[in-house]
């Protein structure tokens, strides 16, 4: 039977080594879990509620379609393509608003949408551009019926 041989180097080689990885682990965790926070949830869609809307738009429901990806945001309302980043529960989108053909600054600058998420709910204003007035709105997130299986 053949003797195994323990040297002292090397056991306390080993137990620095795994007590040093033991050591990181414990940091980094506290470290993710003190200060690494997921944001809030906020993909769906939000159905705009405004008495200020542009004249072209009035006459048309705005659902505002957010996908979420982390902080980044990207979205849609009435064809437009925005995106944004989401801080603090405060969202900022921006666009062309291109698509309106039926409005005087569709052609002229950036649409832009600042918003605070509390809950369910935006509560912002939406720039059409420089010379149209900002747009203060509400917009409830939309609830999603999930359909149940069928039972046989």
């Amino acid at each position: 039977m053949k003797k195994i041989h323990l040297d002292r180097n090397h056991l306390s080689f080993y137990a620095i080594a795994i007590s040093s990885v033991l050591i990181l682990f414990k940091v980094v965790s506290t470290y993710g879990e003190n200060y690494l926070k997921a944001p809030l949830a906020i993909s769906g869609t939000y159905q705009i509620q405004s008495d200020s809307l542009p004249a072209c738009l009035k006459t048309q429901s705005l659902p505002l379609k957010i996908d979420q990806s982390g902080v980044f945001l990207f979205a849609h309302l009435a064809n437009i393509t925005l995106d944004g980043r989401m801080k603090d529960n405060q969202i900022s989108l921006t666009g062309t608003p291109s698509a309106l053909s039926d409005c005087s600054f569709a052609q002229k600058s950036n649409l832009k949408i600042q918003a605070s998420v509390t809950d369910e709910t935006l509560v912002g204003e939406i720039i059409w551009d420089q010379t149209t007035s900002k747009t203060n709105f509400i917009a409830k997130k939309e609830v999603v019926k999930e359909s149940s299986p069928e039972s046989h």
